[in-house]
């Protein structure tokens, strides 16, 4: 794969650069832009988990004059900037390697410049953390460059032509005659080319991304980018800039996507990652890539990693491994089941009326019903005769009382939760009955009438909630706002039932992966309008194009 695909309006928008141990977040003018809401102000630039190493980057002509934005270029294994002063062009490369700490910008340039940069010590996310900011600590010259010292990590900045000039407060000026290269790395990173790296990496991904259409390959391609390493294993991360770690649900749906995708093996590394970071016995909500479990998993959580492994089954390496995830299921769906059939707790679409200790959501609900069948077929295929003989009653019990507790014949629609006053909005989870197959054609198609008739499903697909009002935080109102996941989901059910989609959201889909932003990678929301810039499960929507 070499295509090139090209930005040349707006050098503010976003783009990253990564490998398996670090990732690089910057404007697609080359710099890094000061943006963050879970660390304010310093979710992008060079991190290598758990810390950011570099927090400013600014390139100038020798009169202190910004060189101007001409085009941004994304490649399959490395970004292309293009910068521009009165007469002449400079072109920066910017390269991750793919197992190392180990981080790259050449410059291809006939004219002097200036590159001003600032080391930075922030520590990655943890909400149990109120100050994010540690000390940089021994910066010193070495005989091929700088080293300075993080909580006991030593980095290594060094620079193939030009020289670095060590100012105050950790501010760094790397001044150039012409061409070349600066590389920030682990000190243990052994050296190899920029040649090197970036041949390794075109290799590692030409293989993995062959023989399929345009889309597909770029969305594989996203997905390859989003793996982290860490010491219990390797999984695909959540988005870029705000959600660069692990989350329970969102591995549930990036695996789906992945199976859909022809790419089981990163499907079960990323499931068998999040089944390393279980507390008190249940799938977590979200881990940092310093293995910090953030928060406490929500029931959908663990209940929906049932269908995931039933579906990884085939790939799992050994009749025991599978036993082994079966067991940690059952043990984690029974905390949630044992007192009540539908259980209790937060859900997905994180609104405060649907969140609480207490509450009772239609999508936990589908979760349970998901989890009982899928743990039946598990049963079964093990040979646990006990086990699916009480996997198949719970079924039972669901088919029996889940269309009678959760449908409202006068809306047509689902009820949101369950008991309680009734809840004035609506929110997506109105099509997970639908995505599982769990009522009859006439309820879809009585359900999907109405999701359209009350504007649920628009021309930009399915919106994330109507009539439950502000809500603060990171993406603001998310009323009328569209999620590619949502989106996703709105596919699934379609194709389940036959039901109709009156709108061309495949075309929306290729405009937000190929002319906003940095082209080649899918956003959170449809339009780019807030959230991730780069959203691991909106990869879920590309196998139902067509």
């Amino acid at each position: 794969m070499r295509e090139v695909l090209i930005n040349n309006t707006d050098g503010k928008e976003l783009f990253y650069e990564s490998g398996r141990k670090g990732y690089f977040i910057g404007a697609l003018n080359g710099t890094i832009p000061q943006i963050g809401y879970h660390i304010k102000d310093r979710m992008c630039g060079l991190w290598f988990p758990p810390h950011r190493i570099l927090g400013r980057l600014e390139w100038y002509d020798l009169k202190e004059e910004p060189l101007k934005f001409e085009r941004f270029e994304t490649l399959p294994v490395s970004r292309r900037v293009v910068l521009r002063n009165a007469d002449s062009a400079t072109i920066l490369t910017f390269l991750m390697a793919e197992n190392s700490k180990d981080f790259r910008i050449r410059v291809d340039t006939v004219k002097p410049l200036v590159c001003r940069m600032v080391l930075d010590s922030t520590r990655i996310w943890d909400n149990d953390v109120t100050d994010h900011i540690v000390p940089v600590t021994h910066l010193r010259e070495v005989s091929d460059g700088l080293e300075f010292e993080v909580e006991g990590f030593i980095y290594r900045i060094s620079t193939f032509g030009g020289r670095v000039l060590i100012g105050k407060d950790m501010n760094l000026s790397w001044v150039l005659d012409g061409s070349g290269e600066l590389r920030i790395s682990d000190v243990n990173a052994s050296y190899s080319s920029f040649r090197d790296v970036l041949s390794i990496k075109e290799r590692s991904r030409q293989n993995q991304t062959i023989g399929i259409f345009r889309i597909r390959r770029w969305v594989k391609n996203m997905l390859y980018d989003f793996v982290m390493d860490t010491e219990k294993g390797s999984a695909v991360v959540a988005g870029f800039p705000e959600y660069p770690w692990w989350f329970g649900v969102d591995i549930y749906f990036t695996g789906l996507a992945l199976l859909l995708l022809d790419v089981p093996g990163l499907a079960l590394s990323s499931f068998k990652t999040l089944m390393e970071f279980l507390v008190d016995g249940v799938v977590p909500h979200e881990v940092n890539l310093d293995g910090r479990v953030i928060f406490s998993g929500r029931p959908l959580e663990s209940l929906l990693q049932a269908d995931l492994l039933l579906k990884l089954a085939p790939f799992v390496s050994t009749p025991g491994e599978l036993r082994e995830y079966f067991y940690l299921l059952h043990k984690a769906g029974n905390r949630f089941l044992n007192a009540s059939r539908y259980p209790k707790g937060s859900g997905f679409v994180e609104l405060p009326e649907l969140e609480g200790e207490e509450v009772i959501t239609l999508d936990n609900a589908v979760a349970a019903f998901v989890f009982a069948k899928s743990m039946y077929h598990l049963a079964k295929a093990l040979g646990f005769t006990k086990l699916s003989r009480e996997y198949e009653g719970m079924i039972r019990w669901y088919e029996f009382n889940f269309f009678r507790d959760w449908y409202d014949p006068e809306q047509g629609i689902f009820k949101e939760v369950l008991g309680g006053n009734k809840l004035k909005g609506i929110t997506f989870n109105q099509v997970f009955p639908l995505v599982y197959r769990l009522v009859d054609s006439d309820t879809a198609k009585t359900v999907w009438e109405s999701l359209h008739r009350k504007g649920l499903i628009t021309h930009h697909g399915l919106k994330h909630s109507l009539s439950l009002g502000k809500n603060e935080g990171y993406y603001g109102n998310k009323d009328e706002k569209v999620w590619w996941i949502a989106n996703a989901l709105l596919k699934m059910a379609s194709r389940n039932y036959g039901l109709p989609i009156r709108y061309d959201l495949d075309s929306l889909f290729e405009e937000d992966l190929f002319s906003k932003g940095m082209p080649g990678v899918i956003p959170e929301i449809v339009g780019q309008k807030d959230g991730c810039f780069a959203q691991a499960w909106s990869a879920l929507y590309a196998p139902f194009i067509g």
